[in-house]
């Protein structure tokens, strides 16, 4: 499922959940990408975070809430403000946008261990 918001929205556990429900109705296997980002961090020991990407700001305290209770601390949150995720389209194409908020973000949280660049259904469109 390539979208990071559909997969934390429901908590802690909700990308496994998801996960199921794919898996039952398509018979295939399937992950989620907030699934994906938890494995990652893992494997390369994040713990500190700079969160960044497009999502208003109920969508990131659901995110970063999702990422606390994985033990994942965001130690800062850069958003570009966007009223909907419907706004996302024009954030996909502002590519130096996206590099200017991540510089933003390591700037901001110097002791993070990475920065998160948030929203992959966006990353999709065209």
């Amino acid at each position: 499922m390539g979208c990071t918001a559909c997969s934390f929205i429901g908590g802690k556990g909700y990308d496994q959940e998801l996960i199921e429900r794919i898996e039952k109705a398509s018979g295939s296997p399937a992950t989620t990408t907030t699934t994906c980002v938890l494995e990652l961090f893992k494997d390369m020991n994040i713990k500190k975070m700079a969160l960044v990407g497009p999502y208003p700001a109920p969508l990131f305290d659901a995110e970063v809430k999702f990422f606390k209770a994985q033990g994942i601390e965001s130690l800062c949150v850069k958003s570009l403000g966007l009223e909907t995720v419907f706004q996302n389209r024009s954030y996909s194409r502002d590519l130096f946008g996206i590099y200017r908020l991540v510089k933003e973000g390591d700037k901001a949280a110097p002791d993070a261990d990475c920065v998160f660049v948030t929203c992959m259904e966006a990353l999709y469109w065209e």
